[in-house]
């Protein structure tokens, strides 16, 4: 990592970090190290659209933080996955609710400095809202799958209790 690549990181502007090539290893290890464990018939998605709701849909976790941390100049949100894959997200305005919240915690917390928020991959993690009824009858009215997606981060000083 040069001068210049660092003084994005610090400053935001995260410029495109060197190896490209490693891409490719990361993406077949990962590939190679999932496993669904059981399928019935809910896998492929049938349709073109899905419902999706919870905090790991736009606020996916990548990895944990100190040691743990890796940067990435471009991560994929679950929500960006689906949508490459062809899915239609019916619940865009759900998500955003999702993301504002976890947003205005971030932005008001204290407890985090600048070097744990660029260095360190902790967040404040808050909890997905619940959908409204009417976010539900929406949902339920433009697909029939829906997916949920939790989230959980652990590492040095935030470690699961």
């Amino acid at each position: 990592m040069n001068l210049k690549q660092v003084k994005g990181i610090l400053t935001g502007r995260l410029g495109a970090l060197p190896c490209p090539e490693n891409r490719k290893v990361a993406l077949r290890a990962a590939l190679d190290g999932m496993v669904l464990l059981k399928n019935e018939g809910a896998l492929p998605l049938r349709g073109t659209k899905a419902a999706l709701f919870g905090a790991g849909a736009r606020g996916t976790v990548y990895c944990g933080t100190g040691s743990g941390y890796v940067f990435t100049t471009d991560p994929v949100t679950v929500e960006q996955g689906l949508q490459q894959a062809g899915v239609t997200v019916v619940t865009t305005g759900y998500l955003a609710r999702c993301e504002a919240k976890e947003k205005a915690a971030n932005k008001a917390s204290k407890e985090l400095n600048f070097i744990d928020r660029r260095w360190s991959g902790k967040f404040i993690a808050t909890e997905a809202p619940a959908p409204t009824p009417e976010e539900l009858n929406e949902a339920r009215r433009q697909s029939d799958t829906a997916i949920y997606v939790i989230r959980r981060t652990a590492g040095e000083e935030n470690d699961r209790k």
